[in-house]
């Protein structure tokens, strides 16, 4: 899959990985992309629309601190499986990288029982 947000950089082939398209920099650092931190972004793009392409420089701007980056849903249980070292940022490090304000609204009831 290419997201068309990353459409400048090179989309490399993983077999082991499909489901978290590859993505490099000329330099050769690079990084996954996991569906769910996509979906992720399409909902910060939802919420706040002006800040979305901030959003899409902080992806590149984290990855380009690392030699191997994955950006997963749930940092503790990523898609991706590596045999190297790599480091893992959530939707919650881009909302604190840009200091945006989203309130969780998935608690229960405040109503009680």
């Amino acid at each position: 899959m290419r997201y068309p947000e990353f459409e400048k950089l090179t989309l490399m082939v993983d077999l082991r990985n499909r489901l978290a398209p590859c993505y490099g920099f000329d330099d050769g650092v690079r990084f996954y992309l996991e569906p769910g931190f996509y979906q992720a972004l399409q909902s910060i793009r939802a919420i706040y629309p002006d800040r979305y392409q901030d959003a899409i420089a902080a992806v590149e701007t984290l990855a380009r601190r690392n030699r191997v980056t994955i950006f997963a849903a749930d940092d503790e249980n990523p898609l991706v499986s590596l045999d190297e070292n790599f480091v893992v940022y959530s939707p919650t490090d881009i909302i604190d990288f840009l200091g945006l304000a989203i309130e969780d609204k998935s608690r229960g009831s405040d109503y009680g029982d």
